[in-house]
């Protein structure tokens, strides 16, 4: 009694549920940043920088912001500059 994988199957099945995330993060990610840019436009940079860290992680499936990353959108925000966040499927 063996096992065989249809690789091709597997494949497609894990671009469609990785492409489905990435589809959900992209929905999701643009509006939490647009809140935090609306709220805290303008603020000090450490308040911007935490209320990013906790938008990011109410979000299912994001990694946790760090520096330098965190610091550039920060201060983006703190400027008045809106961030753009793009994602394209596999």
């Amino acid at each position: 009694m063996g096992f065989e994988l249809d690789e091709r199957a597997f494949k497609s099945a894990m671009n469609n549920a990785v492409n489905n995330g990435v589809s959900r993060l992209a929905g999701e990610l643009p509006w939490a940043v647009d809140d935090v840019h609306a709220q805290y436009r303008g603020k000090p940079i450490e308040e911007i920088k935490s209320a990013l860290q906790l938008r990011f992680a109410q979000i299912e499936g994001t990694n946790p912001l760090a520096d330098p990353q965190l610091s550039r959108y920060a201060e983006a925000v703190a400027e008045g500059r809106r961030l753009r966040i793009d994602y394209q499927p596999i």
